[in-house]
């Protein structure tokens, strides 16, 4: 897991408002969109190494569903559409989801303190719910706390106590809803909460509260066995060879980036999301809706989901990166249009996120 950086208006790797002229936008026809979405992905990633998987459903439907590069650069076995791969912080939408789901069932508040529903932790003192969700919680990130994210760090197994002392402690870097900072630490306390509400692990939590109900079988946590359609994580090492990443347990990312699933699950659940079959209007209105800030400014982040604009459109999505793992998504709300881009390398010959637009782009070619 890594620190994030902004790019062009997004969160990279861990994950984009204006207003355009939607309406005006001419869906491609699915033979024509696929010979271009062929033709991309071979001008975007050799055939011999790490490579992505590609999903894209319109209204729900799959027009398009590919992948490009391979599983396993020993076996030379190829990536396929069901390949699973590490979503990395696509992860946090439903760590997100099922914190709205014990909201709707009474069990939590979004504007309460975080406190009352989690272990002690001094960095969260003044800290509500919903600030933890948006990331204005002003708490410093744990990827940001230098040898954090070192192999031995990674490596190791920890427990959601360990964790939380890696930052618990840590003086906030700004009030409490004043400014927007991207922050791991957040996640895993909404982690914390989700297993104190509960009683189980926040992954089973989320597996029994919104994916298991959606027949979303390839979706959960990444660690231990995987199975078959596992696709090995791998990064870039010098002179340009290609090798296993970094060594990372699970555990780390915690609710914050540890789930894995394929391509064609993650489209299954943004349909279910974006048409109320997971959390309620009211709620789902705030998942996706700007933050407001104490100064009256805004921030693009709802509920593990930002949006943005792609050609003059307005998208809701998220991104994620992790070791041996880039991820992108894109919802466009007014065709009902999903894009992802899975990659099993940290280190992708194209970044997914530009591969994403790039699609969205084709989907709606004038």
């Amino acid at each position: 897991m890594r620190a994030e950086v902004r790019q062009a208006g997004r969160i990279v790797p861990f994950l984009l408002l204006c207003m355009g002229n939607a309406g005006m936008a001419r869906v491609e026809p699915p033979r024509t969109l696929s010979r271009g979405i062929d033709r991309l992905l071979a001008e975007s990633y050799p055939e011999d190494a790490p490579g992505v998987t590609v999903i894209v459903t319109r209204h729900g439907k799959t027009v398009y569903s590919g992948a490009r590069g391979l599983a396993d650069v020993d076996r030379q076995s190829p990536l396929k559409p069901d390949s699973i791969l590490r979503y990395a912080s696509i992860s946090k939408q439903f760590t997100a989801a099922t914190i709205l789901k014990l909201t709707q069932d009474g069990k939590l508040a979004l504007d309460a303190s975080a406190s009352q529903y989690l272990p002690p932790c001094p960095a969260a003192k003044g800290v509500t719910v919903r600030q933890l969700l948006n990331h204005t919680s002003g708490i410093r990130s744990y990827t940001d706390i230098p040898g954090a994210v070192s192999v031995e760090s990674t490596g190791r197994v920890w427990t959601t106590d360990s964790l939380m002392a890696l930052f618990c402690n840590q003086k906030p870097v700004s009030p409490p809803g004043a400014r927007y900072q991207y922050n791991n630490s957040g996640y895993v306390l909404l982690g914390a909460i989700i297993e104190r509400a509960t009683g189980i692990s926040w992954h089973d939590a989320v597996m029994m509260r919104t994916t298991r109900p959606l027949g979303l079988q390839s979706i959960r946590w990444g660690g231990g066995a995987i199975g078959k359609d596992w696709a090995r994580p791998y990064t870039r090492l010098g002179g340009g060879v290609v090798g296993l990443a970094q060594p990372v347990d699970m555990s780390f990312p915690h609710a914050a980036g540890a789930l894995v699933g394929t391509a064609r699950d993650l489209a299954r659940w943004s349909s279910a999301l974006h048409h109320g079959r997971v959390v309620n209007q009211a709620l789902y209105d705030q998942m996706i809706s700007p933050t407001k800030l104490t100064d009256n400014t805004s921030s693009d982040y709802g509920f593990g989901l930002e949006n943005g604009v792609v050609d003059g459109v307005p998208v809701i999505g998220h991104s994620g990166g992790i070791m041996g793992g880039q991820t992108d998504s894109l919802y466009v709300p007014s065709q009902d249009l999903f894009v992802a881009v899975l990659a099993n390398t940290d280190a992708p010959a194209v970044a997914p996120s530009l591969t994403v637009r790039r699609i969205v782009t084709l989907a709606m070619k004038p």
